[in-house]
């Protein structure tokens, strides 16, 4: 791959979309300077800033790709020696079933997260949502894996609706709800043609 470096000033990352070639022009560098201008105290401060913009991008696509995200995002638009941006763009194809998997799983981990963080401060509002959604995530406890629900978050929303058949009664009985009311409205996992 070759790799060919402008002398713009300003530039967008992606622009016509990625096509497989042996060749791509990099536009305008998001650093350009002269030996001179390092040795400034206020311009090599500037450079530590764009640096540290530019790698924030890198980690968290990084971070996406290790979840099983196939999708990248950067400046829409940017300026060389600047952090100063007009937006931010995205790009990516579809999962394939490995990522899929992955990516499903570190959402669960998340909302696992999310959903006993709200329950320790006492927000079961805003609990009962994700957990609904995890328990749809996750119906099905499996031997040797780790659940993901919250068993206290559990038993304060089956006491507040006055249900204790088992562990996940009330949220189960939400999920139905909204479920069937989806169905009522055509709204089904069937494919869409």
């Amino acid at each position: 791959m070759t790799l060919i470096p402008g002398i713009a000033t300003k530039a967008k990352p992606v622009e016509g979309g990625w096509v497989e070639r042996e060749s791509f022009q990099l536009s305008a560098p998001i650093l350009d300077f002269t030996v001179e201008q390092i040795l400034d105290d206020d311009f090599r401060r500037n450079v530590v800033q764009v640096l540290k913009f530019w790698i924030g991008y890198d980690v968290e696509n990084l971070i996406r790709i290790k979840c099983g995200i196939h999708h990248f995002q950067v400046p829409y638009e940017y300026e060389t020696n600047s952090t100063k941006v007009t937006g931010l763009t995205e790009q990516g194809g579809p999962l394939d079933e490995p990522s899929f998997l992955l990516a499903q799983n570190r959402l669960k981990e998340l909302l696992r997260v999310i959903v006993s963080h709200h329950y320790r401060r006492g927000e079961l509002l805003s609990a009962a949502p994700y957990a609904i959604t995890l328990r749809h995530l996750s119906p099905d406890y499996k031997v040797g894996e780790f659940t993901p629900h919250d068993s206290h978050l559990h038993g304060a929303i089956n006491a507040a609706f006055g249900m204790n058949r088992y562990v996940y009664d009330a949220v189960d009985s939400l999920l139905q709800k909204v479920k069937d009311e989806l169905a009522g409205h055509g709204i089904t996992d069937a494919p869409v043609c």
